[in-house]
Protein backbone atom coordinates (compact mmCIF):
# COMPACT_ATOMS: atom_id res chain seq x y z
CA UNK A 1 0.00 0.00 0.00
CA UNK A 2 1.68 3.31 -1.15
CA UNK A 3 0.27 6.80 0.11
CA UNK A 4 -0.28 8.48 -3.58
CA UNK A 5 -2.42 11.06 -4.36
CA UNK A 6 -5.38 9.41 -6.84
CA UNK A 7 -4.50 10.56 -10.16
CA UNK A 8 -7.11 11.18 -12.71
CA UNK A 9 -8.28 8.26 -14.44
CA UNK A 10 -5.97 5.79 -12.09
CA UNK A 11 -7.13 2.22 -11.69
CA UNK A 12 -6.09 1.01 -8.12
CA UNK A 13 -6.82 -2.68 -7.41
CA UNK A 14 -6.14 -4.50 -3.98
CA UNK A 15 -6.56 -8.05 -4.11
CA UNK A 16 -6.48 -11.17 -0.78
CA UNK A 17 -7.08 -14.14 -0.72
CA UNK A 18 -8.94 -16.30 2.06
CA UNK A 19 -9.84 -19.54 2.86
CA UNK A 20 -13.45 -20.61 1.72
CA UNK A 21 -14.14 -23.56 4.62
CA UNK A 22 -13.35 -20.84 7.13
CA UNK A 23 -15.79 -18.55 5.49
CA UNK A 24 -18.64 -21.06 5.12
CA UNK A 25 -17.82 -22.15 8.89
CA UNK A 26 -18.56 -18.29 9.97
CA UNK A 27 -21.42 -17.62 7.76
CA UNK A 28 -23.07 -20.84 9.01
CA UNK A 29 -22.35 -20.04 12.63
CA UNK A 30 -24.93 -16.72 11.81
CA UNK A 31 -27.25 -18.22 9.94
CA UNK A 32 -26.41 -16.71 6.61
CA UNK A 33 -25.34 -17.24 3.16
CA UNK A 34 -21.61 -16.88 2.12
CA UNK A 35 -22.52 -13.72 -0.32
CA UNK A 36 -24.42 -12.34 2.71
CA UNK A 37 -21.78 -12.76 5.32
CA UNK A 38 -19.17 -11.02 2.85
CA UNK A 39 -21.67 -8.24 2.46
CA UNK A 40 -22.28 -7.38 6.24
CA UNK A 41 -18.50 -7.82 6.45
CA UNK A 42 -18.32 -5.21 3.52
CA UNK A 43 -20.37 -2.71 5.31
CA UNK A 44 -18.43 -3.38 8.48
CA UNK A 45 -15.72 -2.25 7.08
CA UNK A 46 -17.30 0.45 5.44
CA UNK A 47 -18.77 2.36 8.79
CA UNK A 48 -15.01 1.36 10.93
CA UNK A 49 -13.16 3.16 8.66
CA UNK A 50 -15.21 6.18 7.64
CA UNK A 51 -13.23 9.24 8.75
CA UNK A 52 -16.33 10.87 9.81
CA UNK A 53 -19.38 9.51 11.53
CA UNK A 54 -21.34 7.75 8.66
CA UNK A 55 -25.30 9.80 9.17
CA UNK A 56 -26.34 8.61 5.89
CA UNK A 57 -27.33 4.83 5.21
CA UNK A 58 -24.75 2.45 3.37
CA UNK A 59 -26.24 0.96 0.60
CA UNK A 60 -24.48 -1.94 -1.33
CA UNK A 61 -26.09 -3.47 -4.49
CA UNK A 62 -25.17 -7.22 -4.84
CA UNK A 63 -26.29 -8.56 -8.62
CA UNK A 64 -27.51 -11.79 -8.67
CA UNK A 65 -27.81 -14.25 -11.97
CA UNK A 66 -31.34 -14.91 -12.56
CA UNK A 67 -30.80 -18.19 -14.79
CA UNK A 68 -31.28 -19.66 -11.24
CA UNK A 69 -34.70 -18.58 -11.03
CA UNK A 70 -36.17 -18.64 -14.52
CA UNK A 71 -35.06 -21.15 -17.65
CA UNK A 72 -33.62 -18.63 -20.08
CA UNK A 73 -31.51 -19.53 -23.43
CA UNK A 74 -30.52 -16.25 -24.01
CA UNK A 75 -26.38 -15.23 -23.90
CA UNK A 76 -27.09 -11.73 -22.51
CA UNK A 77 -27.11 -10.65 -18.90
CA UNK A 78 -29.83 -12.05 -16.49
CA UNK A 79 -28.98 -9.72 -13.92
CA UNK A 80 -31.21 -8.06 -10.85
CA UNK A 81 -29.79 -5.67 -8.45
CA UNK A 82 -30.53 -6.92 -5.17
CA UNK A 83 -30.05 -3.61 -2.39
CA UNK A 84 -29.44 -4.34 0.92
CA UNK A 85 -29.45 -1.29 3.14
CA UNK A 86 -28.23 0.09 6.71
CA UNK A 87 -29.77 2.40 8.35
CA UNK A 88 -26.47 3.24 10.33
CA UNK A 89 -28.17 5.82 13.07
CA UNK A 90 -24.92 7.25 13.13
CA UNK A 91 -23.77 4.34 15.53
CA UNK A 92 -20.14 3.21 15.14
CA UNK A 93 -20.80 -0.02 17.07
CA UNK A 94 -22.53 -1.85 14.85
CA UNK A 95 -21.57 -5.78 14.97
CA UNK A 96 -21.05 -8.35 12.26
CA UNK A 97 -24.11 -10.35 13.74
CA UNK A 98 -26.59 -7.35 13.46
CA UNK A 99 -25.19 -6.26 10.16
CA UNK A 100 -25.79 -9.89 9.33
CA UNK A 101 -29.22 -10.65 10.12
CA UNK A 102 -30.56 -7.15 9.03
CA UNK A 103 -29.31 -8.11 5.21
CA UNK A 104 -30.72 -11.92 5.33
CA UNK A 105 -33.88 -10.23 5.78
CA UNK A 106 -33.81 -7.62 3.22
CA UNK A 107 -32.27 -10.52 0.42
CA UNK A 108 -35.14 -12.87 1.20
CA UNK A 109 -37.46 -10.37 0.67
CA UNK A 110 -35.98 -9.32 -2.83
CA UNK A 111 -34.79 -12.66 -3.85
CA UNK A 112 -37.87 -14.87 -4.41
CA UNK A 113 -39.83 -15.86 -7.29
CA UNK A 114 -42.69 -13.55 -6.72
CA UNK A 115 -40.94 -10.53 -6.21
CA UNK A 116 -38.77 -11.32 -9.15
CA UNK A 117 -41.68 -12.14 -11.21
CA UNK A 118 -43.41 -9.04 -10.15
CA UNK A 119 -40.43 -6.76 -11.25
CA UNK A 120 -39.61 -8.94 -14.54
CA UNK A 121 -43.83 -8.46 -15.51
CA UNK A 122 -43.33 -4.58 -15.23
CA UNK A 123 -40.15 -4.28 -16.88
CA UNK A 124 -41.47 -6.34 -19.64
CA UNK A 125 -44.92 -4.30 -19.42
CA UNK A 126 -42.80 -0.95 -20.31
CA UNK A 127 -40.77 -2.72 -23.22
CA UNK A 128 -43.76 -3.78 -24.97
CA UNK A 129 -45.62 -0.29 -24.36
CA UNK A 130 -46.52 0.78 -27.79
CA UNK A 131 -45.43 4.40 -26.77
CA UNK A 132 -42.65 3.76 -25.39
CA UNK A 133 -41.49 1.48 -29.05
CA UNK A 134 -42.32 4.64 -30.90
CA UNK A 135 -39.64 6.93 -29.21
CA UNK A 136 -37.07 7.12 -31.27
CA UNK A 137 -33.70 5.13 -29.34
CA UNK A 138 -31.58 8.35 -29.87
CA UNK A 139 -33.97 9.76 -27.14
CA UNK A 140 -35.12 6.82 -25.46
CA UNK A 141 -31.87 5.88 -24.80
CA UNK A 142 -30.58 9.17 -23.03
CA UNK A 143 -33.51 9.25 -20.57
CA UNK A 144 -32.66 5.72 -19.90
CA UNK A 145 -29.41 6.32 -18.90
CA UNK A 146 -30.86 9.37 -16.72
CA UNK A 147 -33.35 7.06 -14.81
CA UNK A 148 -30.87 4.17 -14.56
CA UNK A 149 -28.73 7.24 -13.14
CA UNK A 150 -31.13 8.32 -10.19
CA UNK A 151 -31.97 4.95 -9.74
CA UNK A 152 -28.74 4.25 -8.25
CA UNK A 153 -28.18 7.75 -6.88
CA UNK A 154 -28.34 6.49 -2.83
CA UNK A 155 -26.23 3.48 -3.71
CA UNK A 156 -22.68 3.22 -1.98
CA UNK A 157 -21.13 0.47 -3.26
CA UNK A 158 -21.24 -2.30 -5.35
CA UNK A 159 -20.33 -5.91 -4.34
CA UNK A 160 -20.36 -9.15 -6.93
CA UNK A 161 -20.04 -12.45 -6.03
CA UNK A 162 -19.16 -14.70 -8.85
CA UNK A 163 -19.61 -17.61 -6.34
CA UNK A 164 -17.78 -20.93 -7.31
CA UNK A 165 -16.02 -21.54 -10.43
CA UNK A 166 -16.22 -24.88 -12.19
CA UNK A 167 -13.42 -25.95 -14.42
CA UNK A 168 -13.07 -29.78 -16.29
CA UNK A 169 -10.69 -31.34 -14.04
CA UNK A 170 -7.79 -31.26 -17.23
CA UNK A 171 -8.13 -27.34 -16.38
CA UNK A 172 -8.63 -27.25 -13.14
CA UNK A 173 -5.17 -28.90 -11.97
CA UNK A 174 -3.50 -25.95 -13.56
CA UNK A 175 -5.38 -23.07 -12.28
CA UNK A 176 -4.09 -22.03 -8.68
CA UNK A 177 -6.67 -19.01 -8.27
CA UNK A 178 -9.03 -16.72 -10.41
CA UNK A 179 -9.20 -13.04 -10.80
CA UNK A 180 -12.39 -11.01 -11.10
CA UNK A 181 -12.61 -7.46 -12.42
CA UNK A 182 -16.47 -5.88 -13.02
CA UNK A 183 -16.64 -2.43 -15.27
CA UNK A 184 -13.63 -1.28 -14.70
CA UNK A 185 -13.49 0.67 -17.90
CA UNK A 186 -16.25 2.49 -19.10
CA UNK A 187 -17.30 4.11 -22.27
CA UNK A 188 -14.29 6.81 -22.95
CA UNK A 189 -11.52 4.68 -21.18
CA UNK A 190 -12.49 6.09 -18.05
CA UNK A 191 -13.17 3.76 -15.10
CA UNK A 192 -16.16 4.23 -12.82
CA UNK A 193 -15.54 6.25 -9.79
CA UNK A 194 -15.65 4.56 -6.38
CA UNK A 195 -15.14 1.81 -4.45
CA UNK A 196 -16.36 -2.09 -5.93
CA UNK A 197 -15.58 -5.23 -4.47
CA UNK A 198 -15.96 -8.72 -6.63
CA UNK A 199 -15.03 -12.02 -5.13
CA UNK A 200 -15.11 -15.61 -6.84
CA UNK A 201 -13.25 -19.15 -5.64
CA UNK A 202 -12.03 -22.18 -6.99
CA UNK A 203 -11.40 -24.68 -4.70
CA UNK A 204 -10.58 -24.19 -1.26
CA UNK A 205 -9.07 -20.55 -2.20
CA UNK A 206 -11.20 -17.31 -2.03
CA UNK A 207 -9.97 -14.39 -4.35
CA UNK A 208 -11.87 -11.26 -2.72
CA UNK A 209 -11.39 -7.83 -4.72
CA UNK A 210 -11.80 -4.38 -3.46
CA UNK A 211 -11.60 -1.95 -6.44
Amino acid sequence: HFDLACEKDALYLTYFLMNVSEIKEKSAALGVTLTEYLTAAYMLAIIRTAKNKIEKPVCVDIPVNLRRFFETATLRSFVYQVSTVLDTEGRQDWTLTEIAAKIKGQVASQLNQQALQSILKKLTGLAKNPVVRLVPNVIKLPVLRVLQKRSHANQSTIFTNLGNVSLPQEIAQHIENFILRRNLYEKGNSHKKGTEVCSCYLGNSYCYKPK
